[in-house]
């Protein structure tokens, strides 16, 4: 069934994305670009609130184009990936803004097999407004029917990639001694 369909989907989703890329502003690209730049100002001790402001940002991005995505609220086929992968600085942060304890110490990757993430109450996310940003890049341009666990892996689509948002995370997550990457399920309990 799926191998009828994909080639379809899978064009969908290069129009899709080609009507986001065209629909962004210049002007918000070269922010985009520089973010990293921006990044770079904060000092170390300000990391969690540059974060917050590189979420902000993707927040803007991301604002511009959800009339184009299958994805809406109670969608959360997402939410069991095999990997839901934070910087420990993003652990932080959200152990920061919403007062959930991080666990003493992290699960073996192991333990966290087939398990939900940890914030995800009722098929919603109840820390949407301040989730890591592998959540916030994650987005199907086709059908949520793409987006099942039984559907193979095999089946791959186009994807839009924020470069400059990535590279303001990574080079943030270094200078602020937090780069460690986990598991979200390993670090918090459900």
């Amino acid at each position: 069934m799926y191998e009828v369909m994909y080639p379809q989907a899978f064009e969908q989703a290069q129009q899709i994305q080609q009507k986001i890329l065209g629909s962004l502003p210049k002007e918000l690209i070269a922010e985009e670009d520089a973010l990293p730049f921006v990044i770079r100002q904060y000092k170390k001790k300000d990391s969690l609130k540059a974060l917050r402001a590189l979420y902000e940002f993707s927040n803007r991005i991301n604002e511009m184009f959800l009339m184009f995505l299958a994805c809406g609220k109670g969608c959360s086929a997402c939410c069991s990936l095999k990997q839901i992968q934070i910087f420990e600085l993003e652990a932080l942060y959200i152990e920061k803004v919403t007062g959930k304890k991080r666990r003493n110490s992290p699960l073996l990757s192991s333990d966290i097999e087939n398990q939900a993430c940890p914030f995800l109450t009722d098929g919603c996310c109840n820390i949407y407004n301040h989730r890591p940003y592998a959540c916030r890049k994650h987005f199907s341009m086709v059908s949520s029917m793409w987006c099942q666990h039984d559907v193979p892996d095999s089946f791959e689509f186009p994807m839009i990639v924020f470069d400059g948002i990535e590279r303001g995370l990574f080079a943030l997550a270094h200078r602020s001694g937090k780069s460690r990457i986990l598991d979200i399920r390993q670090v918090f309990e459900g």
